[in-house]
């Protein structure tokens, strides 16, 4: 189900949790929160754009091609600021584009995402590159 998560500005980030099965998250489950690359969105890595872009992956049947014996996490994908669905950066100028400001963006999916206030779940933090090199 796509959500959207208000960044420390204001921003919105839509977002998606794409499950690993049908059960639902529990507490201390694995999620991997995953950043799409500059230029992109998360429709690239949810499924539902694969017929818009031929590198475009759908991050859950990764995922649920992983062995049953081994920990599946799920998966968030969500829309950067400047970026897809997001709104809300349009008069905020370049600084809010700093990697600092996007990785906040990034552990506040990441936060939002939790089981529980009370018992968090882990986290892996990733995704392509931004454009930093």
């Amino acid at each position: 189900a796509m959500a959207s998560i208000r960044a420390f500005d204001g921003t919105l980030l839509p977002c998606k949790r794409l499950r690993s099965s049908e059960e639902e998250p529990t507490s201390g489950s694995l999620i991997f929160v995953f950043g799409h690359g500059l230029t992109e969105r998360m429709g690239v890595y949810d499924g539902s754009e694969q017929w818009k872009s031929t590198t475009s992956v759908d991050l859950q049947k990764v995922i649920q091609s992983l062995p049953s014996s081994t920990s599946r996490p799920s998966v968030v994908v969500y829309d950067a600021r400047g970026h897809g669905e997001s709104s809300g950066w349009e008069t905020g100028g370049p600084d809010q584009y700093h990697w600092r400001c996007m990785g906040l963006d990034m552990l506040q999916v990441a936060d939002a995402h939790q089981a529980s206030a009370e018992s968090k779940s882990r986290c892996i933090l990733g995704g392509c590159s931004m454009g930093a090199g």
